[in-house]
């Protein structure tokens, strides 16, 4: 077939055998009969097609199965034949493939019916990053050659090979069949703020353009594809400036990880990613001590009797998540038997907590919130410090809030930053807030003023923020349990609204409840409490049980008025032993009630006398 004129380059040339009307909605460059004069067109023998100029051989098409056939497209679907990369010789046989016969048309036929090829325009196999799905040898992705495209079977990375994406770089993905991006080697995206990285949906034209040519007739969703999996062989792998779209519809091991964006076991820096419109996590790390930063999870909304999602969820390991932003989803953060490290991060609008953390809590410092369901770092029931170990709970604009009993590991320390404000859940609900610290484990402070840390009700807004939507009152809240063997060395703290376990029943045994109960050991001391606050809790402020050597100094008990049965007061004593100093007692009911054998002396107390039953309690 003789040609004239020219074919720019990238550009494309169109034969047509008969008419222009073959392909109806694209102007062919050349109208010609070809295979013979016959004009028959091409048969399925696997004619040769050379394109020369003189004698010089410029390019071929390759050909199969001992040169009978063409090494791709179809006489039965109907599917063209294509080069996969225009970049590799003609001559290779792995080079040519039949069109996907899906998702990347160009042109009708006579019959105004979709075209299975793409005249005129990139081959649809030219999209994929791997033609058969599992990338072998390292390829980097350009701005230039995007959008890419991820076909229903996927992409997988082998172990050892790298994926790199340059800035600029879109990779589609459709949502048949649900495909995943399994990273077994190492993914680097080197995006930029101007020029991200993008992996989305097939149908979002925000980013690479209407690739499936339909304008505004489909629209991307949440869950559309499953997700990007860096899985457990990968090495150095890093996102820098990725936006990641629509993922999040599945795990691709059962319960494993789940999220748009996940890493299972391996370690990757994350800087600057967006991962946005999630059905599941937003990212899911799973054992996993990689580093996140300034980086923002948003609107992952899911929430059925199956699954909450979370724009961050966190199940063991110890990852570092910094200066991020956590927006619009079901949950903040979910931290399961992880003990992350989170600093400086900013949640918003979630509708639950900012964040929920099970198991021992790692550290917290210097984050913040607003306009979340609950705007605080919720610690549900469960051990939640390390046996052996001091765990510190630092100060952060968000409260924590505890949700059932919180229970310290033997032989642990608790210790409180100064700034520090606790919440407790409400005794309305169906579970009350308590801190418990069993024998061998202690409870620690040290601050010098009442405000330095705060336990209070979860609807006391005036401290850490909006974390209810009711007025505090008295015994909203548990409070603190010490068993005998336990320590409390407290100094400089409030304690508000507790002792919601004396309104339990039987009523009787309420008496033997209080804010704070201490049940003492004959072995060990039970510690010391200074510069303390306790005001309006239910039935006692303080209360002790076979305590025999406890320090109370510079306390302020008032306003214990109310009671479930007996009389309520600022300090109760059952058969206990300890050393009161500069203690003041106002609006109580009773200043202190004893039972049994006490042994409590008192210096420095105002008023001097106090109100007690039996009198001269507190004995000089």
């Amino acid at each position: 077939i003789p040609l004239s004129g020219t074919i720019s380059a990238g550009g494309y040339f169109l034969i047509e055998r008969t008419d222009d009307n073959t392909v109806s909605t694209i102007t062919a460059d050349l109208v010609a009969p070809f295979s013979g004069s016959s004009g028959f067109g091409l048969g399925n023998g696997g004619e040769s097609l050379v394109l020369s100029s003189a004698s010089s051989t410029i390019d071929t098409v390759a050909t199969c199965t001992g040169a009978t056939s063409w090494c791709g497209g179809s006489d039965v679907t109907y599917r063209t034949l294509e080069r996969y990369d225009p970049a590799v010789s003609g001559s290779s046989t792995s080079n040519w493939l039949s069109h996907m016969g899906e998702f990347i048309y160009n042109g009708k036929d006579a019959n105004n019916g979709n075209l299975s090829g793409t005249p005129r325009a990139r081959n649809s196999v030219n999209y994929l990053i791997d033609s058969g799905g599992y990338l072998t040898a390292n390829r980097t992705l350009t701005a230039a050659g995007s959008p890419y495209l991820v076909n229903r079977s996927g992409l997988e990375v082998n172990s050892g090979v790298t994926l790199t994406l340059e800035a600029g770089a879109v990779v589609k993905i459709v949502s048949n069949s649900s495909p995943s991006i399994r990273i077994k080697g190492t993914i680097i995206a080197n995006g930029t703020s101007a020029s991200p990285v993008v992996f989305t949906s097939f149908y979002d034209d925000t980013y690479g353009g209407d690739m499936n040519g339909d304008g505004s007739a489909t629209s991307p969703f949440f869950g559309h594809w499953t997700g990007l999996f860096i899985r457990p062989t990968s090495v150095g792998s890093s996102l820098a400036h990725t936006l990641v779209r629509y993922g999040g519809s599945g795990s691709i091991d059962g319960d494993g990880p789940n999220g748009a964006l996940s890493i299972d076991t391996a370690t990757a820096l994350l800087s600057h990613v967006t991962s946005e419109y999630s059905s599941l996590n937003g990212l899911g790390l799973y054992y996993s001590n990689s580093t996140v930063s300034d980086s923002t999870f948003r609107n992952s909304t899911t929430s059925n009797e199956y699954f909450s999602a979370a724009g961050l969820y966190i199940n063991g390991g110890s990852p570092t998540i910094s200066n991020s932003i956590f927006s619009g989803n079901y949950r903040g953060m979910t931290v399961l038997g992880a003990t992350p490290t989170l600093t400086s991060n900013t949640f918003t609008s979630n509708s639950q907590e900012a964040v929920l953390n099970t198991g021992v809590v790692g550290s917290f410092s210097g984050n913040s919130g607003s306009g979340n369901g609950y705007n605080a770092i919720l610690i549900s029931a469960g051990t939640f410090t390390s046996a052996g170990a001091t765990t510190t709970l630092a100060q952060n604009s968000l409260p924590y809030l505890i949700k059932g009993t919180a229970i310290l590991a033997s032989n642990s320390t608790l210790s409180f930053a100064t700034g520090v404000v606790v919440k407790g859940w409400d005794s309305g609900q169906s579970l009350y807030g308590r801190i418990s610290v069993p024998s061998g484990a202690t409870l620690h402070s040290s601050g010098t003023t009442v405000s330095d840390l705060v336990f209070t009700s979860m609807h006391d807004n005036s401290v850490g923020g909006t974390t209810g939507n009711g007025s505090p009152s008295v015994g909203q809240w548990y409070g603190i349990t010490v068993d005998a063997g336990g320590r409390v060395n407290l100094s400089g703290f409030t304690m508000k609204y507790a002792g919601a376990g004396a309104m339990q029943f039987p009523p009787a045994d309420s008496v033997y409840k209080g804010a704070i109960k201490i049940t003492g050991s004959t072995a060990t001391s039970s510690g010391s409490i200074a510069n303390a606050l306790f005001d309006t809790n239910y039935q006692s402020g303080l209360n002790l049980d076979s305590v025999s050597s406890l320090s109370v100094s510079n306390v302020l008990f008032q306003n214990h008025t109310q009671k479930n049965s007996g009389t309520a007061s600022g300090i109760f004593s059952l058969t206990s032993t300890s050393t009161l100093s500069a203690i003041t007692f106002t609006g109580n009911t009773r200043d202190g009630i004893g039972y049994g054998q006490n042994a409590l002396t008192c210096t420095g107390c105002t008023p001097s006398s106090p109100n007690t039953t039996p009198a001269n309690l507190f004995g000089p």
